[in-house]
């Protein structure tokens, strides 16, 4: 009786570790998807009375490292187990390079909207961004791995 109970507890953690991958999934596509639709709308600056800079930085920059920060936390809990497996501490590379690229077509996209510019510094921001949420994920995994061998 105690082992059925056992094996009905282990189907039942198996299928919920599958639905929150799922969902990790779902949320990772769902924070594409508005990040592609927030970089091309047009924003009219008139509109929005926002200061120009904060402690030095301009808004600008801040609000696209705001944009581009989760994404390598988002790319990790969808795929970062299934990778690591396959590609072992490779993923973080993966996950990190396919981050600038999705930052470098975020930024040439814009060309498709004539009301809006392509900036280097954005781009900057935007591999910034990349990079320290690349770096945040792989402190953490390595911490986990070596504090709970």
């Amino acid at each position: 009786m105690i082992f059925w109970f056992g094996e009905l507890l282990n189907i039942l953690l198996k299928r919920f570790y599958d639905m929150r991958l799922l969902l990790y999934k779902i949320l990772f596509f769902i924070y594409l998807a508005v990040l592609f639709c927030l970089m091309i709308i047009t924003i009219n600056p008139d509109d929005v009375e926002i200061p120009i800079q904060l402690l030095g930085i301009e808004i600008d920059k801040l609000v696209h490292f705001t944009l581009f920060f989760p994404y390598s936390v988002f790319a990790w809990l969808a795929f970062g187990r299934t990778t690591i497996k396959r590609f072992s501490n490779w993923s973080f590379v993966l996950i990190g390079t396919s981050g600038l690229v999705l930052a470098v077509v975020t930024e040439f996209s814009q060309l498709l909207n004539p009301h809006r510019n392509f900036d280097p510094k954005d781009m900057l921001a935007n591999f910034i961004a990349i990079l320290a949420g690349t770096l945040v994920i792989t402190v953490i995994c390595i911490s986990k791995k070596y504090f709970h061998k």
